[in-house]
């Protein structure tokens, strides 16, 4: 008995393992992949995660998905916007997920529907195999890579999780303990599952195929241990119910515009997307993160007809296969049942996204690994190993090659572009990572194609304004930002944008009110507290100023941005004594954090302590050579200890680093320059 069980627990280890080695593998070269897309919305600039212990902020930025944006908090509260945690905890999620493919796998053989079958002699293959396929495919790189997706992978964590303790729980026996415990586990599960994304509301129509499936031959149905997992059906419309009572700044903090996609048409295009889905199941090429979808407009186009038909056909093969060949049949209403919630019914922005896919994969995994069995493993096993050796192979060929594409978003919009030349949107979305690297003329092209093929895209309008404000154009850039605003009135980056141009040009009762404007709707939007404070401060409305940056404290109490304007502020007060607590306070969130140094450097230099000065500013230099200030202030500082072959070096740097020196200062060095 111990030599039988430590053989089992070689095998379980080795295969685990296995997994998560290929996994780590395929996944290495994802870990400096920045934030894309609906993660600047979800995470950089979502006020709502930075405070991980308002937890009543984090649910209600968006209920059904508290568990989701709990844990960007976490990784918030450990890492800032360091995007290597956040990678680490997909990929953490990824092989957890891809692990319970092949333990759920192995309890289905268990089941008494499947314990006889000859399949199960091989069930540790099977299941291995299983496994791996749910790890390696290419599809599961945009659940992975791509952060904000974050909520599919631990959906579907939990959500197979939940399933693989039910079994368990199922198969206990009923004078054991462990039967209630794993019980226990898997309501947990569902819960927590019900609580991280809304596609989990298929798990207790899941429960109830399982015992139909796997139990009901043999054992009957239990239909009192559903019936919890049946009530749970409540709790995601009462999730979407609680963010429509509270207004839940998830719903609209940013434009959420999209050509507008009727229902009969939205349902008319999915029997093609799901199509589409299992094409890209079978044969991962031309993956496209934001594709142009030909949008269906009657029951009687061809294209529809023939989706329609194949997905009538797949089903009835499945039913009349499952008494010969359950588990093919178990992976093929797994993949239907779990694509429902976003490919029926409930219109959503996009008709087609890959990340989709990602719990239906868990089902397809059982599928491919069973049928290549019947098909070949029966008469020969190693074919069969070979020929799923080889495809697991070129998935992970084909991920690792995919995540390429996301090193940055020049290359991964580039890609998307190629793909969906004329869509608007991948052409916005490059603008903008143009901003980022101020390339300001590339971003206008950008933004100019994408309006030329919808003049109504807000975030086009709301970008060309950015790229006038960069380049001093502040009358091309209000007009810019009130063209966003008549197409989409809530939004408020584009508010934002705009009070910022006021600023600029010294319209501050305009400002006032666009920044203003944002906090009625959204009083949760640190940017504009932080604007609005730095017209106060400009105005030498200083209280007024510091109120509004206590608020966006109040909201993001680690924000570098918000201690960075408050000493800025205390500087112009000539408050010294706070300048200093403050920047230590921004050395406490992060200690390599150089404008604090330096700006301890100038607070110690006018309290007359040079020595702190100039031990502060070296720190900064060290951090940032570039900085003229810090230069400066070393000089100064050199000048007051008569240590003036330092003060007029480091004058020079200041002065070729574009510091206005003052003449004054430069007549007091000449005396000692040689």
């Amino acid at each position: 008995m111990t030599a039988v069980c430590g053989k089992r627990l070689l095998r379980y280890t080795l295969s685990a393992l296995g997994i998560c080695l290929l996994g780590l593998i395929i996944y290495s070269n994802t870990f400096r992949s920045p934030f894309f897309f609906d993660d600047f919305s979800g995470i950089v600039n979502n006020s709502s995660i930075k405070n991980l212990h308002n937890l009543k902020s984090i649910f209600n930025f968006w209920p059904p998905r508290f568990i989701t944006h709990l844990s960007f908090a976490v990784n918030y509260h450990f890492s800032r916007l360091d995007v290597f945690g956040y990678h680490l905890l997909n990929i953490i999620i990824h092989l957890g997920s891809s692990i319970l493919t092949w333990l759920f796998c192995l309890a289905v053989f268990s089941t008494p529907a499947m314990r006889k079958e000859r399949i199960t002699s091989h069930k540790y293959l099977i299941s291995l195999f299983a496994g791996l396929i749910f790890a390696v495919h290419p599809v599961q790189t945009q659940a992975v890579t791509y952060i904000i997706q974050r909520a599919a992978s631990l959906a579907t964590f939990f959500y197979l999780a939940s399933l693989f303790f039910y079994i368990r729980s199922r198969l206990s026996n009923p004078a054991i303990n462990s039967r209630n415990f794993y019980y226990f586990l898997s309501l947990l599960s569902a819960i927590v599952a019900m609580s991280t994304k809304e596609i989990t509301i298929t798990l207790p129509l899941m429960i109830i195929l399982i015992e139909y499936c796997l139990f009901k031959k043999e054992m009957g149905i239990n239909w009192k241990r559903t019936y919890p997992f049946l009530s749970m059906l409540l709790i995601i419309p009462a999730a979407l119910l609680t963010a429509g009572l509270i207004d839940s700044p998830g719903m609209k903090m940013t434009s959420g515009y999209l050509p507008a996609i009727r229902t009969v048409n939205y349902i008319l295009t999915e029997p093609r997307v799901i199509v589409t889905y299992i094409r890209l199941l079978f044969v991962p090429v031309n993956q496209n993160l934001d594709y142009d979808y030909p949008i269906a407009k009657s029951l009687l186009e061809l294209p529809v007809l023939y989706s329609l038909l194949l997905i009538i056909i797949i089903v009835i093969i499945a039913f009349r296969a499952y008494p010969k060949f359950r588990l093919i049949s178990f992976g093929i209403f797994w993949f239907f049942l779990t694509i429902l919630p976003e490919s029926s019914i409930m219109p959503l922005q996009d008709v087609i996204f890959e990340h989709r896919l990602y719990l239906p994969m868990a089902g397809f995994s059982i599928f491919l690994a069973s049928i290549a069995y019947y098909a070949i493993g029966r008469k020969n096993l190693f074919s069969m190993t070979l020929i799923l050796g080889l495809i697991i192979n070129w998935y992970a060929v084909s991920t690792y090659n995919r995540n390429f594409y996301w090193k940055d978003g020049i290359t991964l919009w580039n890609d998307t572009i190629g793909k969906s030349p004329n869509k608007a949107g991948p052409y916005v979305s490059r603008g903008i990572v143009y901003i980022q690297r101020k390339e300001f003329d590339k971003a206008m092209f950008d933004f100019n194609r994408a309006l030329r093929i919808d003049n109504n895209y807000p975030q086009a309008h709301n970008g060309q304004g950015v790229v006038y404000g960069n380049r001093g154009e502040y009358e091309s850039a209000v007009s810019a930002f009130t063209r966003a605003l008549n197409l989409d009135a809530k939004y408020a980056e584009a508010y934002c944008n705009r009070g910022l141009a006021y600023t600029a040009k010294k319209d501050y009762v305009k400002a006032e009110e666009d920044f203003n404007r944002v906090l009625n709707v959204y009083p949760n939007y640190t940017p504009a507290y932080i604007s609005l404070g730095k017209l106060y401060s400009q105005t030498n409305k200083y209280l007024e100023a510091l109120a509004q940056y206590n608020n966006a404290l109040r909201l993001e109490p680690a924000s570098l941005e918000v201690h960075s304007a408050i000493i800025a502020l205390y500087s112009d007060m000539g408050e010294n004594d706070l300048v200093i607590e403050f920047c230590r306070k921004a050395l406490d969130i992060d200690p390599k954090y150089a404008p604090a140094y330096i700006n301890l450097g100038v607070a110690y230099g006018m309290v007359g302590d040079f020595m702190n000065a100039i031990k502060y500013s070296k720190m900064g230099v060290a951090l940032d050579q570039n900085s003229a200030l810090a230069h400066y202030n070393l000089s100064v500082a050199y000048y007051y200890i008569r240590e003036y072959a330092l003060a007029i070096k480091h004058c020079n740097v200041a002065i070729r680093l574009n510091y206005p020196v003052s003449s004054d200062y430069l007549e007091a060095l000449k005396p000692y320059s040689k």
